[in-house]
């Protein structure tokens, strides 16, 4: 699939890349990780620069988690993700 980043307001990331999704200043409100298959599976997040925002490994099959971080990010990059889905609430 591809990520759908026209939802006002909550964006959908299901493909991994070295390639910046947005370039622009964005405020993330919340990050959820969807449908992780396997414990040991990882995500991460970062900003336009390569720093991390955010990053998270699967606990057990079909792992959900939600973080609220309410951050200011100069751009985003997801370059990890092994499974799953992740909904990005930007303000």
């Amino acid at each position: 699939m591809a990520n759908s980043l026209s939802r006002a307001g909550v964006w959908v990331i299901d493909t991994a890349a070295a390639t910046v999704i947005d370039a622009r200043h964005l405020k993330i409100l919340t990050i959820r990780w969807v449908d992780a298959v396997s414990a040991g599976d990882d995500a991460r997040l970062t900003d336009k620069n390569g720093e991390r925002i955010w990053s998270a490994v699967a606990a057990d099959v079909n792992n959900e988690e939600e973080v609220f971080r309410n951050q200011w990010v100069d751009g985003l990059i997801c370059p990890t993700l092994t499974s799953g889905y992740l909904e990005v609430t930007l303000a």
